[in-house]
Formats: C-alpha cells, sequence, structure tokens
C-alpha cells in the first residue's frame, strides 16, 4: 500500500491488479486450509492421519481390539508417510478396496481372530486363519502392487516387523511373517501393507 500511495498514478492500475491478484491467492489459501480444518473436523480420527485415509478408518472403528485399533491407525499413518506424495494415490486406492462393503465383513473377522491367537493355538487353528487371511488379503494385495509396481515399500515392511515385534505376542508374529512370506510367494517377494 505504501508504493501504491507514493506512486505518480501511471503505475496504479497495474499495481492494483497486483496487489488484488496477490490478495486472492492468500483468500483461496486461507479457504482452502479451512475447508481442510472443516474436513478434519468431521472424521473420526485425529489429524496426524491424512485426511485421504482419514475417512478409511472409520470402516472398522469400534469393530477391532483397541489394540489393533491403535496398530492399525499406526501402521496407516506410517504408510502415509512412507510413500509420500507420489505414492498417496496407490495407497488410498488400497484403503478403498479394503474398505468395499463386501469385505469388511471378513476383515472383521479374521481381526477378531487374530487378537485370540496365543500360546495355546492349536496348530490346525493357526493353519486355518493363514488360509483365510491370506485367501482373503491376496487379491486387494495383489491389486495394489499391480496399481503401484514401482512403489517400494520395503523400509516399511522392516518397520512393520519391529513395530509388531513390540505389540504383537509370539504367535501373532509367527503368523504376520508366514502370511508375509505367502503373500510374497503369490507375486514374487515386494512387500505390501498386510
Amino acid at each position: 500500500m505504501r508504493n501504491l500511495l507514493d506512486e505518480d498514478g501511471a503505475e496504479t492500475p497495474a499495481m492494483l491488479d497486483r496487489l488484488d491478484a496477490e490478495l486472492a491467492a492468500q483468500i483461496e489459501r486461507l479457504t482452502a486450509q479451512r475447508a481442510l480444518i472443516a474436513q478434519l473436523r468431521g472424521l473420526p480420527t485425529t489429524p496426524d492421519l491424512p485426511p485421504e485415509l482419514a475417512a478409511f478408518m472409520g470402516t472398522l472403528s469400534g469393530h477391532l481390539s483397541p489394540e489393533l485399533e491403535q496398530m492399525d491407525r499406526d501402521q496407516t499413518v506410517l504408510l502415509a508417510h512412507l510413500v509420500g506424495e507420489e505414492g498417496m494415490p496407490h495407497l488410498v486406492g488400497y484403503y478403498e478396496q479394503l474398505s468395499d462393503p463386501a469385505l469388511v465383513p471378513q476383515i472383521i473377522a479374521i481381526a477378531a481372530e487374530f487378537h485370540e491367537l496365543d500360546e495355546h493355538t492349536s496348530q490346525d487353528r493357526f493353519d486355518a486363519f493363514i488360509e483365510r487371511f491370506v485367501t482373503t488379503f491376496e487379491q486387494v494385495v495383489e491389486a495394489f502392487r499391480t496399481d503401484a509396481p514401482d512403489l517400494n515399500l520395503s523400509d516399511a515392511a522392516r518397520l512393520f516387523d519391529e513395530y509388531s515385534a513390540s505389540m504383537l505376542n509370539p504367535t501373532q508374529q509367527r503368523a504376520m511373517a508366514v502370511v508375509g512370506e505367502r503373500l510374497d510367494a503369490a507375486e514374487g517377494g515386494q512387500a505390501a501393507p498386510a
């Protein structure tokens, strides 16, 4: 404004145009920020989860044990961080598939069964769980790998293993290792979210 008041008048229209464009851009940024805040208020999760994924987290909310719900949320935040902006559309597609109403009851049943795995689980029950898990998730994991062939999630797999070691009992850890091996064998080795 000071420059505008100091001008002799010849540059005034151009300066007003620049000022107007700058203010319009600021309004646009602030409007987008307000829209994001409104979106975050309407989501069933906390703001540290990317808004693109927060809606999907509500799908299983209340259907998992508190420990598995926290673990699922933590892994989602970690995945979102690791895939970055370029990988986010692929991750959103993955979570869209997991949120399919036909798949959700199966995921809830598998999660409940997984929560019950412990040192008293029989080998037959353990094997049956592995088979159900792989059968349920194989197509979703395959679709994710096909959709994002260049997305390297080997760091994510290593971090998930470390995280799982602190959150899961030994039987659950073994189950996740076997599931990972089975899913990798089906595809040829690239880690994918499980």
